[in-house]
């Protein structure tokens, strides 16, 4: 018999048929299991946000944005931080911290090519070995962005800063 995944919320038989049902209610590019334990945000109760996104809480070691908000988050797996940030034009912003666990469970390509397609108005900010490596940033006045408090080492503006970034102040 094979070992249950660690990172998936176990369900009662009785829970799988409402779970399908909510699992089949969600957008198409949420419904994988594969990165983020669905069955753990079936049990919580959790929506899709305006934004689009689940929280991160239940997100897996393997997601591209695993973050220090998930659950299983440790020493082991320690995940990413979204850092919110002011731009120069009073719009608000966000930059991901990828931590070394991030950028070799993802690769840099395709680190790169997932903040291009699903975080186009997020900045990724990697570690420093990584830099050397990373592609001419498309954006290199980084004083269009004003971290409050936190400046971030390693940052890579691999993606246009966008001038109209709506505010959410709980990344999810």
């Amino acid at each position: 018999m094979a070992k249950p995944d660690p990172y998936t919320t176990q369900l009662d038989p009785s829970e799988l048929q409402a779970y399908e049902a909510w699992r089949q209610s969600m957008p198409e590019h949420l419904r994988g299991d594969q990165d983020y334990d669905l069955q753990g945000a079936f049990k919580a109760n959790l929506q899709v946000g305006e934004n689009g996104h689940l929280p991160d809480t239940f997100k897996k070691p393997n997601h591209m944005t695993f973050s220090d908000q998930s659950q299983y988050s440790n020493e082991q797996t320690p995940g990413g931080s979204w850092v919110p940030v002011d731009r120069n034009d009073e719009s608000k912003g966000w930059i991901f911290n990828a931590t070394e666990h991030n950028m070799r469970n993802a690769g840099l390509d395709r680190m790169q090519a997932y903040f291009d397609q699903y975080e186009p108005d997020s900045v990724l900010s990697m570690p420093d070995s990584y830099m050397a490596m990373a592609k001419p940033p498309l954006v290199t006045d980084q004083s269009a962005l004003q971290p409050p408090g936190v400046q971030p080492k390693g940052i890579h503006l691999g993606v246009p800063v966008a001038t109209n970034v709506p505010y959410n102040p709980k990344k999810e």
